[in-house]
């Protein structure tokens, strides 16, 4: 009888607890989430200037591809770094503050094409 007179203050309690809860927090903080209004939206940034290659769409210049290929191999070309070769993922660890930032995949392609390479993950 003891035990079932505990499971009943127990119910009592939790269920005062879940449906009191919310009736308690307002009453406490009665102007919390309350809608602020919206300012003005803050003017865009201006758009990068035309001949001013970005990151954002991937490079699409050919001579924009040409560079970021010369400068990944002087990248890698410096010491201090662990090589990684998984069955999934190959690249280095820059021993530099411990940067995984070189890794590209085996299994996966960087486009749909079948001779486009393996797609990077980092890229120094």
């Amino acid at each position: 009888m003891d035990n079932q007179r505990n499971i009943i203050i127990a119910v009592v309690l939790t269920a005062l607890i879940l449906f009191g809860w919310d009736y308690g927090v307002k009453q406490v903080y009665p102007n919390a989430n309350k809608p602020k209004p919206v300012a003005a939206a803050p003017a865009a940034p201006e758009a990068a200037a035309p001949g001013k290659p970005t990151r954002e769409g991937g490079l699409t210049n050919s001579a924009d591809i040409a560079l970021e290929a010369r400068d990944l191999k002087s990248a890698l070309a410096t010491g201090g770094r662990i090589p990684v070769d998984a069955p999934g993922l190959a690249g280095s660890i820059n021993l530099t503050g411990a940067l995984v930032d070189d890794l590209t995949t085996k299994r996966h392609t960087a486009s749909v094409e079948k001779n486009s390479g393996p797609a990077r993950i980092f890229s120094p």
